[in-house]
């Protein structure tokens, strides 16, 4: 799901815009260009029924948006909010059923001395 969803934002051309390929799991490259983003998924729940799943998992993927200013990486973060929040469609291999945001943090990193904002979605996606 996660590698999907990198795919598909990188193909979004507000998103692209700011991005380019800076997308990275988990960890956020120490020479790196800025703006830039990370993704992971932080949890998920799978529905069952009687028989057993139920055909749906809810994923929740946490997206941090980095920058050397504030202003940057709250830009990036809404270009990544307006193409997520609210979305349903297909997504690579899998078809979602809806995106929705569960969490909005903004933060100052002291020790790298970026700006942080970040953002988990929950996707509930047909399996």
């Amino acid at each position: 799901m996660e590698q999907a969803l990198a795919a598909w934002l990188l193909a979004q051309l507000p998103v692209a815009a700011i991005l380019g390929a800076r997308l990275y799991p988990l960890v956020l490259p120490q020479e790196g260009q800025l703006p830039a983003a990370t993704y992971q998924r932080i949890g998920a729940d799978i529905e069952y029924d009687l028989d057993g799943p139920a055909g749906l998992e809810r994923p929740l993927v946490q997206i941090d948006c980095w920058g050397s200013s504030f202003a940057d990486a709250r830009g990036l973060a809404g270009a990544i909010r307006d193409a997520l929040h609210g979305y349903a469609g297909p997504m690579g291999d899998v078809t979602v059923q809806r995106i929705i945001i569960e969490r909005e943090a903004d933060e100052y990193e002291a020790e790298t001395q970026l700006y942080r904002c970040g953002a988990d979605y929950r996707i509930s996606v047909s399996t």
